[in-house]
């Protein structure tokens, strides 16, 4: 596998503090960190993690450091510089990837599709894999490796299909089967053992009928709406 940098994806909650009247106030702060994680979240979408990977990732270290500085309740002059050279970076990685990502759009289209759906949170694994092959595609894309490109753009397209329907099973069955699982520890399955394999069968149904297509949600959420009747 070519050179990838292992990225830090940045959607943590923050535990904010009230500061005194010379510190930062607390709504400025907010939003200050608000806008710099949707810059962040906006800049990995269109794959600035990948087209301008030194300035993305110098962004996401700042936010991060930004982030325990609030959480220790840090200087507040060194946040604010933090997230306003993140907030400057992250800006700048979108603009250069708008003028570079233009050559694979078909392999973005895929991207978005998985990255819709989080798959970046919920098939990490996955998604890593396709961030990986998607870099070495473009390394070679560069170097008019043209079989080098295929090869790990195909690789890549695998792994972010493969990750969309992760993340869409995620979608409908996450709940269910947290539900389930507290259905069973309530011991339902010995007061009520029709719902609790009612309950199973559908969250099989809803399995299989995403497996079949993964687009196909509006019987995903009929299945998914009963089930969690029947558990209720």
């Amino acid at each position: 596998m070519k050179r990838f940098s292992t990225i830090t994806i940045l959607f943590s909650s923050v535990v904010f503090f009230f500061f005194t009247i010379q510190i930062i106030p607390q709504s400025d702060s907010e939003k200050m960190f608000q806008n710099a994680r949707e810059l962040s979240k906006k800049a990995l979408a269109i794959a600035a993690n990948i087209f301008a990977e030194g300035d993305f990732e110098k962004g996401t270290d700042l936010l991060t450091e930004a982030e325990k500085l609030l959480k220790k309740n840090g200087k507040p002059e060194e946040i604010q510089q933090n997230l306003t050279t993140a907030i400057d970076l992250f800006n700048k990685s979108i603009e250069t990837t708008k003028t570079l990502n233009t050559s694979f759009t078909d392999l973005m289209k895929i991207r978005q599709l998985a990255f819709n759906v989080e798959a970046y949170i919920n098939a990490p694994k996955l998604w890593k894999e396709g961030e990986e092959n998607f870099s070495s595609a473009v390394e070679d894309y560069n170097d008019k490796d043209m079989q080098g490109y295929q090869k790990y753009a195909k690789a890549a397209e695998t792994n972010y299909k493969d990750a969309e329907l992760v993340g869409v099973k995620g979608k409908f069955l996450n709940d269910l089967n947290a539900s389930i699982t507290q259905a069973e520890d309530k011991d339902l399955n010995k007061y009520a053992p029709v719902i609790l394999k009612k309950s199973k069968q559908f969250a099989q149904d809803i399995e299989r009928i995403l497996d079949a297509n993964r687009y196909d949600t509006l019987k995903a959420r009929n299945n998914l709406n009963q089930a969690m009747y029947e558990l209720k």
